[in-house]
């Protein structure tokens, strides 16, 4: 648009009226050409501050994800441990509970020495069974 008007005032004399009106309109698109590039500065000049906070804030993200992930592996560790040593216990506080149920019932079913009342309904239960079949 502004190299038609600078190529029809090229051709157009100083004298007519129609220069007049040309430089008019010059005059107005330069202005608007300037308001419009100081807005695409302002504009510009944000977007830089977006991708400077986007780029902070992303950084940011990423060391909390590191920390994390360097807190969970050591907590992984610690728990593994711990349930190694708790099945380690738990295995030997029940084979040391099987063993003395063995010996003090001998060869039979070392269960039901340990369940209260379980010798009561295996002899009723027995019973019945016999009663049916």
């Amino acid at each position: 648009m502004r190299d038609e008007l600078n190529s029809q005032l090229m051709r157009t004399s100083r004298g007519e009226e129609r220069y007049l009106k040309l430089l008019t309109e010059e005059s107005k698109i330069i202005q608007d050409e300037k308001r419009i590039k100081s807005v695409l500065n302002i504009f510009e000049r944000d977007e830089r501050e977006s991708f400077c906070n986007l780029a902070l804030k992303l950084k940011d993200s990423h060391e909390k994800e590191r920390a994390h992930s360097r807190r969970s592996k050591y907590l992984h560790f610690v728990f593994w441990i711990f349930g190694g040593i708790t099945t380690s216990l738990a295995s030997l506080v029940y084979n040391k509970f099987v063993a003395t149920a063995k010996t003090s019932q001998g060869s039979g079913n070392y269960w039901i020495s340990w369940i209260p009342g379980i010798s009561t309904i295996k002899s009723a239960s027995g019973w019945i069974l016999s009663r049916i079949y």
